[in-house]
C-alpha cells in the first residue's frame, strides 16, 4: 500500500438517474435533484472524486485533498497532464489490471501501479504528461499464438491443393 493510503477511497458518481420522486431520498447522502426529463430524476453531487486527480503526499483521498487533472481518453489509453511536487501520487479511476504501463514526457515504459485498486503512479516533481497505457502480456501471446495457427492453416490449405493436383 503507498505511502498515506487511506483504507478506504468512496468513489461516487456526479451524476445519478432515478425515477421520478424517489431522488429526494438520495439528499441525504449529498444528492440533490436537478432535474426532472421523461419520467427520471437527475441527481447531482460535489462531493464525487474527479476521473483523474493529484494527490498530494500524505493526504487522504477524499474530494477536498485531490486536485483535478486533464485527461484525454481513447481505448486503452489515458493521458493525464499536471503539475505535482515530489512524492505526490498520479491517480485515474480506471481499475488497475497487470498490464498498465506509463510514460513520463514519452520517456521509457515503466509499470503503473495500483492506489486503492485503480490506476496510479507516483509523480514526478513539476508538470509533466503521464500517458498510461494497457498493453497486457496475455494480448502479444494471443497475437503470437494466432498468427501461428492462420500460419499453419495457410501452410495446410496450399499442401491440400498441391496434394490433389498429384492425384487428378
Amino acid at each position: 500500500e503507498p505511502p498515506g493510503a487511506p483504507g478506504t477511497m468512496r468513489i461516487r458518481a456526479r451524476y445519478l438517474f432515478t425515477p421520478e420522486g424517489q431522488g429526494t431520498a438520495l439528499a441525504k447522502n449529498g444528492y440533490g435533484v436537478i432535474a426532472t426529463v421523461g419520467g427520471f430524476d437527475i441527481l447531482k453531487t460535489d462531493t464525487a472524486m474527479p476521473y483523474a486527480f493529484v494527490l498530494p503526499r500524505g493526504a487522504d483521498a477524499r474530494p477536498d485533498s485531490a486536485r483535478e487533472v486533464n485527461a484525454e481518453l481513447s481505448s486503452g489509453r489515458v493521458v493525464l497532464t499536471a503539475s505535482a511536487q515530489a512524492g505526490d501520487r498520479i491517480v485515474a479511476l480506471e481499475t488497475f489490471y497487470p498490464g498498465w504501463t506509463v510514460r513520463v514526457d514519452d520517456g521509457a515504459a515503466a509499470p503503473a501501479d495500483a492506489y486503492m485498486g485503480v490506476l496510479s503512479a507516483v509523480a514526478a516533481p513539476g508538470a509533466h504528461r503521464y500517458v498510461f497505457e494497457y498493453r497486457p502480456a496475455s494480448f502479444a501471446w494471443g497475437l503470437v499464438l494466432s498468427g501461428g495457427a492462420a500460419a499453419l492453416l495457410l501452410a495446410l490449405l496450399v499442401a491440400g491443393k498441391r496434394l490433389t493436383g498429384i492425384f487428378r
